[in-house]
């Protein structure tokens, strides 16, 4: 399997588009259809990043190997997985993350950092980053997410237009809404229509700071 197939499944496996993950991985935009057509060669410098972003080995990710962990992530899910032996940490599917307090679906909240619980995630999901769980207060996000639901939220500090983030308002205030990307703004969305979206311009968006923590990758509904 060649850079760019592996390149392309691994997208496929997680669910992004092949522009997401060379904007989070910092790599120039078109690089992998350059790559593809032959256009020039990717440095390592890019592909060490691309490595680094899947948690995946270069040899792996370059064809040379079917051994897709590398010797980072075993040693980070050993870390995650206290009772997994070393010969074992392989073989492990899932992983606990925190349920770190409360965050608002109506108005803004101070997401409280106290862990609530915890909630397994594939192991694979790993790869791509760190994943916390909020529990939910509110419902200006039902009927698609509602009070106790538990999120599972995947850090990072940028998103698309239409995804469905967890944002922190100024220093302590954290909200779940869907982003739209506006010029000049941005909105948070409510998906009730009994509650007002939120609009921040540019200038806001610095001063306050109004911060992406994290996207929403799955909503677990408690009954």
């Amino acid at each position: 399997m060649t850079l760019v197939e592996r390149i392309e499944s691994l997208c496929e496996e997680r669910g992004i588009s092949i522009r997401k993950m060379e904007r989070e991985a910092n790599i120039g935009q078109g690089s992998t259809s350059k790559w593809k057509a032959g256009a020039y060669r990717p440095a390592s410098t890019s592909v060490q990043r691309i490595a680094a972003y899947f948690g995946v080995s270069m040899d792996y990710l370059m064809g040379d190997s079917d051994e897709a962990l590398s010797p980072e992530v075993i040693d980070h899910l050993k870390k995650m997985r206290h009772d997994a032996s070393e010969d074992s940490v392989q073989e492990t599917s899932s992983v606990m993350i925190p349920v770190l307090g409360k965050v608002a679906a109506g108005v803004p909240l101070t997401a409280e950092e106290q862990i609530l619980g915890y909630e397994d995630i594939p192991v694979e999901w790993t790869y791509a980053g760190d994943h916390f769980a909020l529990r939910v207060k509110g419902d200006s996000m039902h009927p698609r997410i509602c009070e106790g639901d538990a999120l599972i939220v995947r850090k990072q500090n940028n998103a698309d237009s239409g995804d469905i983030v967890v944002v922190r308002i100024g220093e302590e205030d954290a909200t779940v809404k869907r982003l739209i990307k506006n010029e000049g703004s941005i909105t948070l969305q409510p998906l009730n229509t009994a509650y007002e979206p939120l609009v921040f311009t540019n200038r806001q968006i610095k001063s306050l700071p109004v911060t992406i923590v994290g996207r929403v990758v799955e909503n677990r509904q408690k009954y």
